[in-house]
């Protein structure tokens, strides 16, 4: 998830999303990384970031209209 992280953060710095001289936040001691969940946790977590991408679509979709 790290990886994904840090990926992500270079890309959107390349595309311009962010300022050049922005900082990747160290990832919270409070929240455990990926790779220590067991598979229910992810199939959770994955499952709840895909409602949430859902709604967050649904939402953008109304309020352009």
């Amino acid at each position: 998830m790290e990886q994904a992280a840090q990926t992500i953060f270079r890309q959107s710095k390349g595309l311009g999303i962010m300022p050049e001289n922005a900082k990747l936040t160290p990832w919270p001691k409070e929240l455990p990384q990926w790779d220590s969940l067991g598979l229910l946790e992810k199939k959770l977590f994955i499952k709840q970031r895909t409602s949430y991408g859902a709604y967050l679509a649904y939402a953008d979709y109304k309020s352009a209209g």
